[in-house]
């Protein structure tokens, strides 16, 4: 994937995803960071945030039952 819609009900997602590596404060402080530098609305690929790609990850699992993500 090279970008997710950022929308609520994937941001509602990643929090319970998150939540079973017991650090979502983390997670969302990471995702707080990817939203501030990302205006438009799209989280994308940003060199800047290494944790960033951890994001993509936790939004994909739920979204892709085939298991490739």
């Amino acid at each position: 994937m090279e970008i997710l819609d950022f929308k609520s009900e994937n941001l509602s997602l990643a929090q319970k995803l998150s939540k079973e590596f017991g650090n979502s404060e983390w997670i969302w402080n990471e995702m707080a960071i990817a939203i501030e530098k990302d205006l438009d609305g799209f989280i994308t690929i940003e060199k800047n945030l290494p944790n960033q790609k951890m994001i993509k990850i936790l939004l994909a699992q739920e979204i892709n039952f085939d298991g490739v993500a």
